[in-house]
């Protein structure tokens, strides 16, 4: 659901409440900047979270790969 906030509105405290919610509206209000000058800034969090799998997937990989290495040593 933070994920949604990010790019979308949501409604936090829906069936409660249906006041929408998303980064969008904070942006459009307290910094301008941000949005005129990156557009498409969403974008950004998706990349540090490809980004970030891919580190975990590899120091994964080269983890298994050393203690497979260190087995066939002994």
């Amino acid at each position: 659901m933070f994920l949604d906030t990010i790019a979308n509105q949501i409604y936090w405290l829906a069936p409660r409440s249906y006041v929408s919610f998303g980064l969008d509206e904070l942006f459009e209000t307290y910094a301008p900047s941000i949005e005129q000058n990156i557009p498409n800034w969403e974008y950004i969090f998706e990349y540090i979270i490809i980004v970030w799998a891919l580190y975990l997937y590899l120091e994964h990989h080269w983890r298994s790969r050393m203690l497979t290495h260190s087995k066939d040593e002994a």
